[in-house]
């Protein structure tokens, strides 16, 4: 039922007030119910949803996944078919930002499902920190994979380390890396 204050609700029984606050446009920004005024409801953004999220971790999940699985499975192929010639030999540097990049990959995967493992069990709640110490030493060592990745891609592009789209994927998969990394840090993983 409403009340003299437009953006103030009480129920139809009388106990509890709704009260909604505008921000400085005029837009309903919050809302909080009078019984609880500790407990302030805030307006998400279209980036706070559980779809965007969720899309936005699950696509560098996944192509994380397809570096760890394919670049192995790749490796293995070349040698079969012994292309590794001295002419096509990779250069170091490049073998370093392959497995820098596979590194990230494969150690953001572990974290991901060690902690999600966790979560949906309950061990963060019921062990506390104590068992989640070492799971946490892993965002900071990937950020720091990270910044490498982003120097090996621009030494990449300038010194053409690999094909077009070798070079083309490598800085996707930086883009992810950083994205990834963007991801941990909003839901204050890092």
């Amino acid at each position: 039922m409403e009340t003299e204050d437009p953006l103030t609700f009480i129920r139809q029984d009388g106990h509890d007030q709704l009260i909604f606050k505008e921000d400085n446009a005029g837009n309903i920004a919050s809302f909080m119910f009078q019984k609880w005024p500790v407990f302030v409801y805030l307006k998400k953004s279209w980036f706070d949803s559980i779809v965007f999220t969720g899309l936005w971790g699950g696509v560098c999940l996944l192509f994380f996944l397809s570096t760890v699985v394919v670049w192995p499975l790749k490796f293995l192929f070349n040698l079969r078919k012994r292309k590794q010639v001295a002419e096509n030999a990779v250069l170091l540097p490049a073998r370093i930002a392959r497995w820098l990049a596979w590194s990230f990959s494969t150690l953001s995967l572990i974290f991901t499902v060690i902690f999600a493992s966790m979560v949906f069990n309950g061990a963060l709640l019921d062990t506390g920190q104590d068992a989640a110490t070492g799971l946490f030493l892993i965002p900071p060592l990937t950020l720091v994979m990270a910044i490498g990745m982003v120097i090996f891609t621009g030494l990449a592009w300038t010194r053409r380390y690999w094909s077009l789209s070798g070079r083309v994927y490598y800085s996707l998969l930086t883009l992810s890396a950083v994205v990834f990394l963007g991801w941990l840090q909003y839901f204050n993983l890092i």
